[in-house]
């Protein structure tokens, strides 16, 4: 008798999550006027773990699935050992880019025009951006003076630029395309700009996702995280429970954020990543994950979402065709 009253909360959450989406991005004139229905479908159906792992990766069938671009400073990235460690423990290694193209994306956040405002209080908007001769230490400094945990933002896929090139490239391209089964796939990504707070309200720590969570944007998609600055203990690390993304307790399989106690006291391991400027990894994040509050320091970090199909959520989204 469980199973009844658990299928309601399923279908309640995704109307809450397709009504609550809708408010908040613009979908309809990025994706036309039957998106709610796509929505809730995918909130749904790809809720249930079976449907979302019915088909799993299609690895290349090529001699040698190590490719040859030379963006990081690990050896030649091998996308079919990569792709399945993904698809076994949920994440992959880090794999550190090289520095040239870590401190090309640091630049072009911190002079980004494309905050999103909507998560900032109308008096500070005018006051967010980083002024042309302003240090980074200089605004960090007067951003927080402002009261504000983090600044959020997109950038623009569908112009070249430092960031899209490298996640358009091959390398990136065919090991999403790989972990997915896709033929076509929405490119995304978004930079996170956070402060250490101690006085956050529970409201602000779970839209700042700092509470034990997972994501359902497409029916299966793959995020990558890029470290634009270093990452210890102290400084917010994204946190991960190996394997949920396979499976996760009953308890866990409704669409809200849960505690650390619950988490930690319910699954044997959890996987912290520390790492320096420069550390990226993959994610499955329709596992149990969250990031960590920031005790100390402060942290800049590019989140980048590589999903099945077509589905826009912001006009800075990329559709290709692979």
């Amino acid at each position: 008798m469980k199973y009844i009253p658990f299928l309601i909360r399923k279908v309640l959450d995704s109307y809450r999550d397709t009504i609550k989406i809708q408010q908040f991005l613009n979908l309809k004139s990025l994706n036309g006027s039957l998106i709610g229905l796509k929505i809730f479908f995918i909130k749904f159906f790809y809720s249930f773990s079976f449907l979302r792992n019915f088909r799993g990766p299609k690895y290349i069938k090529i001699r040698s699935s190590k490719t040859d671009q030379n963006f990081f400073l690990n050896e030649q990235v091998d996308i079919n050992k990569t792709v399945a460690q993904i698809d076994k423990d949920g994440f992959s290694n880090f794999l550190t880019l090289k520095n040239f193209l870590i401190n090309s994306f640091e630049k072009l956040v911190l002079e980004s025009k494309n905050h999103d405002l909507q998560k900032i209080p109308d008096s500070a908007k005018t006051h967010i951006f980083k002024n042309e001769q302003e240090t980074k230490d200089c605004y960090f400094k007067r951003i927080q003076s402002l009261g504000i945990s983090r600044i959020t933002g997109y950038v623009d896929l569908n112009k070249e630029n430092c960031i899209s090139n490298f996640l358009l490239s091959d390398t990136c391209v065919k090991l999403a395309k790989s972990y997915l089964g896709a033929t076509t796939m929405t490119i995304s990504a978004s930079y996170f700009i956070s402060f250490a707070s101690s006085n956050l309200e529970e409201k602000e720590k779970i839209a700042n996702a700092q509470y034990f969570h997972w994501d359902n944007d497409f029916s299966k998609f793959l995020k990558l995280y890029i470290y634009l600055s270093d990452v210890d203990e102290n400084s917010g690390p994204h946190v991960f429970v190996p394997r949920t993304h396979k499976k996760k307790l009953f308890k866990h399989k409704l669409h809200r954020p849960y505690a650390n106690s619950d988490i930690y006291n319910s699954y044997p391991k959890v996987k912290s990543f520390l790492g320096n400027k420069g550390s990226s990894f993959f994610v499955d994040s329709y596992g149990l994950h969250k990031g960590e509050m920031l005790k100390k320091n402060n942290r800049i970090m590019l989140n980048v979402h590589y999903g099945k199909g077509k589905l826009f959520y912001s006009s800075f989204d990329k559709f290709i065709r692979c």
